[in-house]
Formats: C-alpha cells, structure tokens, sequence
C-alpha cells in the first residue's frame, strides 16, 4: 500500500503553524501544539512502519537505517545553529540559553541535549530542536521495537502499548510542572508513541486488505462525517484540558494520543478518498507548509530574532514582546527562510548524503 499520505502533510503544515504561533506568544494555541508533538511522533513511527514491514534486522541494515535518518535531521539542525550564532554575534545582547555551556554544545551537535533533565540544557541554544533529539531516538529504537512488536503478533501488540502508557502515567501522576517537563522532552517516554504508531500500522495493513476485496468507493458524505467525528474528537481533548485540571499531569503527552490515533487512522484508511476536510488538507497552501514543516519548526527562533532586531524596529516596534501584537511580522521572515532553506540547502545536501555515502 502507498505510504504517501496527503492529508497527513496538510495536518502537518497546520500543526506547524500552530506551533510557531504558540512560541510567537500566541497562548490560545497550547493545546494544538502540544497536540502536534504527539502527531508528529505518531505518524513518524506509523509511516516508518509502513515503509519497512519487514525489514531484516541485520547490522549493516540497521546502521544504514539510522545513518539515513540522521542525515536527514542534522544538517538542518547544524544550520539553525550556524544561524542562531551568527545572530548571537552580530547582536551583542542577545543570550541564548546554554550560550556558553560545553555541555550543552557537545549535546546539541550530537543531538542528545533531550536526556538532559535540566531545563538549561535541553532547551539550550536552538531550543525547539529537543524534539529532533526525541525523533532520532525514535528512528533508532524503531526497527528494534518493531521487530519485537512482530514477533509477539498483534494482541501482544496492543498490550505493550496500554503497558508502556499506565508506566508513563504513574511516572507523570506525582510530578510537578519542571519535572513532567523533563519527562515530556526525554526520548525514552516517546517509546509510546513508537509502539503505538506500530500498532496502528497494523491496523492500516489489515484495513487495506479488506478494501481490496471491495471496489466500492465510499460517498464523500460519508468519508466527510467521519472526518468530522476525528476533529470532535480531537476537539473534546482540548476543551477537556481547558475545563478540567484532573487531566494535567498527562496534558504534554497521553491526552492527545487516542485522538491523533484516529484521526492518523482516518487519514491513511481513506487514502485516495478524502471528505471535505480531508480535500482541504490537499490545498496548494497546507500541502506546501507540510512540506516546508521541518524548515518552519527549526528556522522559527532565526525568524523570532532576525525580525525582532531587523525587521520590528524598521515597523517602530523593539523587544521579544511584540511578537504576541505582531505575530504576522514573524511570517514576513519565516517563510521565504524556510522555502530557501529547502530547496537551496535542505534537498540539496540530502540527495548528496543519501547518493554517496549511505547506500541500501
């Protein structure tokens, strides 16, 4: 079956948006974020496992896995640190966190700053970049996991990931906000995330098997209001957060995972055949803010700076506070970052590493 999923890039590039509007001081937007962490995950490990349903798990097949996965995210990463520092220098009072730590420059080029319980660490330097540290752990223990999920079969599947889910809610349970914060940003407590993208691969599999024995198209009626029934769901989690407060030990992680579980199995089960939600997923501006999602997630900080000291005093605003009264400023820089940044860097460098150094 196709692993491209269209509607999965467009929820990718709202998701995006969502974020980078939270950090620019947009607070309504907590929940999607937080929501998009879980997504991104989800559908990372989902699609990984539909790539590679059976990969041999050999050394040399391994290594090779996680050399190309890792190609993919560091020279980015470097980048936005190249940036980050440019900036730092040019503009004396500017103090990025961990600016001056060894430790956290050893971390973050090695992209292991995410086990680090210190605050100061893991968010240091280019401090959205925890979750790239959390998703090469993914990508690493993915093909192990997954091979151990196979041998177990299905059923056995299902109760790994209620298991790795109740450990992860009793760790959370007693804890106070800095240190559900280093749990959230630790990789290992994304483990569920992994098992459970797997499981629902499964699901996927077993979905497209059936739907070849019948050729019937289903009406985009029907596709549209079950759709809809994905969004509610989602939906209900964030007013779940906003009116309840039993709910938020696991607010950073386990509330947001039934709801992007189902609508990541709507998007893949109707593949082909979207509703009008889905359809408008497919619109030109989603699926190019999809596409570009790595780039706008990474490049934020470098938009925050650049149009905090070249941009805002041009408009006859200064200071880190106006992006919650000029959020569109930040999108005058972002965007045309981030489209120079993929096609003159990003692409570019990829095709180079995947052609000569890594092969299958």
């Amino acid at each position: 079956m196709t692993t491209t999923v269209r509607t999965i890039t467009g929820w990718r590039g709202v998701l995006a948006v969502g974020i980078v509007g939270f950090h620019s001081g947009v607070s309504w937007l907590w929940e999607l974020t937080f929501a998009g962490v879980s997504f991104f995950m989800l559908s990372s490990a989902l699609l990984l496992t539909l790539r590679h349903p059976s990969r041999a798990l050999t050394t040399h097949c391994y290594a090779n896995a996680l050399a190309r996965r890792a190609s993919k995210l560091l020279p980015l990463h470097w980048l936005a640190i190249v940036l980050l520092a440019g900036l730092q220098w040019a503009f004396a009072d500017i103090h990025l966190m961990g600016w001056d730590s060894v430790e956290a420059w050893l971390l973050n080029l090695t992209l292991l700053q995410a086990w680090s319980p210190v605050h100061e660490v893991h968010f240091s330097l280019n401090s959205v970049s925890w979750f790239l540290s959390a998703l090469l752990f993914c990508y690493a223990v993915h093909p192990l996991l997954h091979w151990l999920l196979r041998q177990l079969g299905s059923a056995w599947q299902w109760v790994i990931v209620l298991a790795l889910a109740v450990v992860l809610a009793m760790v959370l349970a007693p804890l106070d906000v800095p240190s559900r914060e280093a749990v959230h940003v630790c990789p290992l407590s994304h483990l569920v995330d992994v098992a459970l993208g797997i499981a629902l691969a499964g699901i996927v599999t077993g979905c497209a098997g059936r739907s070849l024995e019948v050729s019937i198209s289903p009406s985009m009626a029907r596709v549209t209001l079950i759709e809809v029934g994905a969004m509610v769901l989602l939906a209900g989690a964030m007013v779940l957060h906003r009116l309840t407060d039993w709910v938020t030990p696991w607010e950073d992680n386990l509330l947001w995972m039934p709801a992007n579980a189902v609508l990541l199995l709507v998007m893949m089960t109707h593949n082909g055949h979207e509703g009008l939600l889905g359809r408008l997923l497919l619109t030109p501006p989603l699926q190019w803010l999809g596409r570009h999602c790595m780039e706008l997630y990474l490049l934020q900080n470098v938009a925050f700076l650049s149009c905090n000291y070249l941009l805002a005093p041009v408009l006859g605003h200064f200071g880190f506070l106006c992006y919650d009264k000029l959020v569109w400023m930040v999108w005058i820089v972002l965007l045309p970052l981030a489209w120079l940044t993929r096609h003159y860097f990003t692409i570019p460098v990829n095709r180079w590493l995947q052609s000569r150094l890594w092969t299958e």
